[in-house]
């Protein structure tokens, strides 16, 4: 081998590996596209913007968010009887992180018609009351601003030590008042350590009722 045949070999087989990972994860988000149409989007949507208010919109939230919940349903430390059958479907984990990448880079789109009322009874919720305890108003019960965690739009993020904190708008007021229940009762219990559960233990259905509403209120985030 001459020089140049070998100087051409070192430059080129690097970017030939290169595309070869990328063509890889491209196919891999194509496939993970093919089965969330088939498993997913009954419920979450093809692009993972749900129409349903009992379902999550997944579209846009952190990858790695997502595929923590993911693996949470799967080993049994967040409970769902519909996740847990869907996840453990699926071979490896490097399947759920697929999905996770494909729902990741999907567009948020604003939920089809936030709900201002609550419950059965259409009983208006006092979006006053959901403000305060989304802004911080109501520390002196104890109860912290989701705002601290989640952001001043509720956009979600992630603090100096990695933890992440889901975005909240473009989420129907039902599911938020599902989880947030959820996590009063400590029967979702996937929240390290603890913070949400202590949070909603400080909340009566008045104030979750209040603040789901007011976040389902927000409006649409750019993502």
């Amino acid at each position: 081998m001459n020089q140049k045949t070998l100087y051409f070999t070192v430059l080129i087989s690097p970017l030939l590996v290169l595309s070869g990972l990328v063509s890889a994860g491209n196919r891999n988000i194509s496939q993970a596209q093919a089965i969330a149409t088939q498993k997913c989007s009954a419920c979450h949507g093809i692009d993972g913007n749900s129409k349903n208010a009992q379902w999550p919109s997944i579209a846009g939230l952190n990858e790695k968010y997502i595929l923590k919940q993911l693996k949470d349903f799967k080993n049994g430390s967040r409970i769902s009887p519909e996740m847990e059958s869907v996840v453990k479907s699926f071979e490896s984990d490097k399947e759920l992180a697929a999905f996770a990448k494909y729902f990741s880079k999907q567009k948020v789109k604003p939920i089809s018609s936030p709900i201002i009322r609550s419950d059965t009874k259409n009983k208006l919720v006092d979006l006053k009351l959901g403000k305060e305890l989304f802004s911080g108003k109501c520390i002196e019960y104890g109860i912290p601003a989701c705002t601290a965690c989640h952001g001043h739009q509720g956009q979600g993020g992630i603090d100096k030590k990695g933890n992440i904190y889901p975005r909240l708008i473009n989420q129907y007021e039902e599911y938020n008042v599902k989880q947030l229940k959820l996590f009063r009762a400590n029967k979702r219990i996937n929240d390290s350590p603890a913070m949400m559960r202590n949070i909603a233990l400080m909340m009566d259905d008045e104030d979750i009722e209040s603040v789901a509403a007011y976040i389902a209120s927000l409006g649409k985030v750019d993502k």
